[in-house]
């Protein structure tokens, strides 16, 4: 399913490629040397992955990247380090991602979640941070198809509608 979508991204001058079972570097003499190995997800539920492309996102310093097959994963360029993140409490698969007002944004099975403001990497749901959830109960549920940036929210599209979004930024307080 990987092999249908692949996905190449270029972050500064190096070019990377995202495959069934990691990321490759394209290197100077044109060989292709792993970046990053990863795991494929296995579900219980019939996940039909190989319709899903890949989804991107830069949210403070880190790149993410995910796939229902792959989960979350992201790279640091300024660190250079890569790495998979998760939160135990979520429904899997991720079905994915974008960035609105510097938050990452995450389509999952039955709900869609934004992060704390340039922390991709967490979901405390606490007003002061400015990240939430909302359910996708909203639009029937549906089999979730993709999420998108859209003015200064995102758009969450379902098999059972479309839901536009915005997070409040009126009470959020700056991390640092």
């Amino acid at each position: 399913p990987l092999q249908r979508h692949p996905y190449l991204k270029r972050i500064a001058n190096t070019v990377y490629a995202f495959t069934a079972t990691g990321v490759r570097r394209l290197e100077a003499n044109g060989s292709w040397a792993v970046a990053f190995a990863y795991s494929l997800e296995t579900y219980d539920i019939r996940v039909q992955a190989e319709s899903y492309k890949w989804s991107y996102a830069y949210v403070g310093t880190r790149h993410w990247f995910c796939h229902p097959q792959v989960g979350l994963i992201w790279y640091d360029e300024f660190e250079d380090q890569w790495g998979q993140f998760w939160d135990d409490c979520w429904a899997r698969p991720a079905f994915g991602i974008t960035q609105a007002e510097n938050r990452l944004v995450l389509l999952l099975r039955d709900v869609v979640l934004w992060s704390a403001f340039d922390r991709g990497d967490q979901f405390p749901h606490q007003w002061e941070t400015g990240s939430g959830a909302q359910s996708l109960a909203l639009i029937r549920y549906g089999r979730p198809l993709g999420v998108f940036a859209y003015n200064d929210g995102w758009v969450t599209f379902t098999t059972m509608g479309a839901m536009v979004s915005r997070p409040s930024t009126d009470t959020v307080i700056h991390p640092d």
